[in-house]
């Protein structure tokens, strides 16, 4: 029998005798197993069995134990023997190399705010050459405090990754925010954008008594723009039909451009703890502020889908949720019209780079409008408008609505 103690590492099972590789940690906790085979040339048997420490040294009680189905990647909740049995044949011949991970079971919070501690047991110590991870599952702020570390100065460091896929998420240096060690672990307040990814890993050659660490969450503000370029586009949050809105939180979808628009909402899941859906006409369109007073109207679950809205751009869709959110979330379209023009008096070109390059040039078998936005008589001037290819008519209206229809 060989221990395999190190959190990962590469073997081989040697040829002919039978040999037993038992994959499990210094220390009693809660781990998760990883072997990944990647090379078997052999016609010998490889069997995988999972059990304790006691039941798999023992050839006579491994009998007992339960037998794991061969996988060229196995992943098990504690300790791993794998068996090589040779066919005691002169002329067997063969390899099985497979690697090994020893790391700690990952675990999942979805509270808006909890403690924990490492290790979980009070007195004791972490395991050596170990990985531990948490995840924060919320898509808010996440707030990291913590209160009491004992690390040592050595190679045990805890990394904070954020903006991560949850528990399926690999670190990934792009990730990586903060980096804290025995110096600087307990010295602020570290702030993320959710899922966190705490991960914590050990070295060989020190063991500390660990850290205690605590999590609260703030709202955040999740921004869409929609493309200006587009005419027409429908958007839908979230996208992925297996999530819901996040509790707690700000969205914020902007239409951009100073055009009518045919708004119309195809569904609204809100649930049942008061949130809705607030229409803004706004002026700045660069900073996307929701101004109370350029509120056009609220809508509920019950009255989102019962009529399409015509309006002047640009504009501001805004849901804030609440703590006890449970909603689906909302999908709606727009369409474009023409491109509204309130000043007392301005200029339009067609393109709208016209005189700056040789090159401007409007489209072919396209329709350019423009809708002079007054309550009274207007008078436009325009200068230097030229057409070659196509006969262009221009209409001026002050019914925005009559052009949507």
């Amino acid at each position: 029998m060989r221990l395999c103690n190190p959190a990962e590492g590469s073997t081989v099972l040697p040829r002919p005798s039978s040999t037993k590789w038992i994959v499990a940690p210094n220390g009693s906790h809660d781990f998760l197993t990883h072997l990944i085979f990647n090379r078997i040339t052999t016609s010998s048997s490889v069997e995988i069995f999972a059990g304790d420490m006691d039941l798999l040294s023992s050839p006579a009680m491994q009998k007992s134990a339960r037998r794991i189905p061969f996988a060229n990647h196995v992943t098990h909740k504690g300790i791993l023997a794998v068996v090589y049995s040779s066919n005691n044949s002169a002329s067997a011949s063969g390899q099985v190399v497979f690697d090994y991970q020893i790391r700690s079971v990952h675990v999942a919070m979805t509270n808006d705010s909890a403690s924990f501690s490492c290790p979980e047991e009070t007195g004791s110590t972490y395991a050596n050459e170990m990985e531990y991870r948490w995840t924060i599952n919320r898509r808010n702020f996440v707030l990291i405090t913590v209160t009491s570390a004992d690390i040592g100065y050595g190679n045990d460091i805890i990394q904070l990754y954020e903006m991560t896929d949850g528990e399926t998420d690999e670190p990934e240096e792009s990730k990586l925010r903060f980096t804290l060690t025995q110096a600087n672990a307990t010295s602020a307040t570290y702030k993320l954008i959710g899922p966190v990814l705490i991960r914590f890993s050990t070295d060989k050659r020190l063991v500390g008594q660990g850290f205690d660490l605590s999590y609260s969450i703030e709202p955040r503000t999740v921004s869409v723009f929609a493309n200006q370029s587009q005419s027409f586009a429908m958007l839908q949050y979230p996208t992925d039909a297996n999530r819901t809105m996040e509790k707690w939180m700000e969205y914020k979808w902007l239409i951009p451009g100073k055009y009518v628009y045919k708004l119309a909402f195809n569904w609204s899941n809100l649930g049942a703890d008061g949130s809705f859906i607030e229409v803004f006409a706004i002026s700045d369109q660069a900073s996307a502020d929701a101004d109370e007073q350029n509120l056009l109207f609220i809508l509920t679950d019950a009255n989102a889908t019962s009529a399409d809205f015509v309006l002047t751009g640009p504009l501001l869709i805004r849901v804030k949720t609440g703590r006890r959110f449970d909603g689906r979330g909302i999908a709606f379209s727009y369409r474009r019209g023409p491109v509204v023009v309130s000043e007392d008096l301005g200029t339009i070109k067609c393109p709208s780079n016209y005189g700056s390059s040789m090159y401007a040039k409007y489209a072919n078998n396209k329709d350019y409008q423009w809708l002079i936005d007054a309550t009274g008589p207007s008078t436009s001037g325009w200068k230097k408008w030229t057409l070659r290819t196509a006969v262009t008519k221009s209409s001026y209206t002050t019914d925005s609505a009559s052009l949507m229809r």
